[in-house]
């Protein structure tokens, strides 16, 4: 059986030494421990209001949003379900969709953030399209611009709740609106 020399050891060992010390990193440097490094899960609720609702609306939705120093960028999926009041209408309920990617800025004044962002969506609405006694439904697309303003309130590290006002500008139905949030991830 083979032997290595113990100053064959020492030699092995002072390599595998000398190559984990040089990427050691400062526990400010990790993005996981960084306080200028943020990424959370969102669920967000609330009323929204539309040109189109003479009833009520509802806001829902969720984000995957991540902060970088002072930037912020994110994902959502949102939807708005309303109830439609028109006399001679079958189906007064409607819901529309929108997957909204945006740019923005957060400010941290411990324990709150502040965030604001604008960017662009893409949404799914239902179409009614009516000839004589035939009404054929199928859902249309169009783009919009979201803009929002969050004021999150951060107790603990891996959880925030926040409000949101929001507004999306679209050619189908703009909507506007509030929102109570919960946030969950690395939020402080």
């Amino acid at each position: 059986m083979h032997q290595t020399s113990p100053l064959r050891l020492r030699l092995l060992l002072f390599f595998a030494l000398s190559l984990i010390s040089t990427c050691r990193l400062n526990a400010g440097e990790l993005p996981a421990l960084s306080p200028n490094k943020n990424l959370w899960f969102s669920i967000q609720f609330g009323p929204a209001y539309t040109r189109q609702i003479t009833f009520s609306s509802f806001y829902g939705g969720f984000a995957l949003e991540y902060a970088r120093n002072t930037a912020l960028y994110s994902a959502q999926y949102t939807g708005v379900f309303a109830m439609f009041s028109y006399p001679n209408v079958k189906d007064n309920f409607k819901k529309f969709n929108s997957i909204n990617l945006q740019y923005g800025r957060i400010h941290r004044y411990p324990p709150f953030k502040i965030t604001y962002s604008a960017g662009l969506s893409f949404i799914m609405f239902p179409l009614e399209i009516k000839t004589g006694d035939i009404v054929i439904e199928k859902t249309d697309f169009t783009f919009g611009l979201p803009l929002s303003l969050q004021l999150l309130f951060t107790p603990i590290r891996i959880l925030a709740v926040g409000l949101k006002a929001f507004v999306n500008f679209n050619r189908y139905n703009p909507y506007i609106g509030t929102s109570v949030g919960f946030y969950f991830g690395k939020v402080k």
